[in-house]
């Protein structure tokens, strides 16, 4: 991150992620594909929080998206934007690409 931009990107972040309290920000050591060690601002999801929805079938999770939204946009936009920038970056979760895909066929 260009550190003339680190307090508004945060900032941002912050204002994204914790407007519940559904995730937890922890500082994780990550590998960049020159392997460089270095720390990054992660935030992970609250098992114990009542929108954790991990366990549940994928219909249900599909559901669950479809009738979410928020400040930023739609939760199906979300999905499927992460969906791409994983692809790009060639990280694969098969479960979230067969939502997103079963999401975007959806709209």
């Amino acid at each position: 991150m260009d550190e003339g931009c680190r307090e508004e990107t945060l900032q941002y972040l912050y204002d994204r992620e914790k407007t519940n309290y559904a995730y937890r920000p922890i500082v994780k050591n990550v590998y960049l594909e020159n392997g460089n060690k270095v720390e990054a601002l992660t935030f992970v999801s609250r098992k114990d929080h009542k929108q954790f929805a991990s366990l549940n079938s994928d219909n249900d999770i599909i559901s669950i998206i479809r009738g979410a939204e928020g400040p930023m946009g739609t939760n199906a936009d979300y999905v499927i934007n992460t969906v791409t920038h994983l692809k790009e970056i060639g990280i694969h979760d098969s479960r979230l690409y067969r939502i997103a895909n079963r999401l975007k066929t959806a709209l």
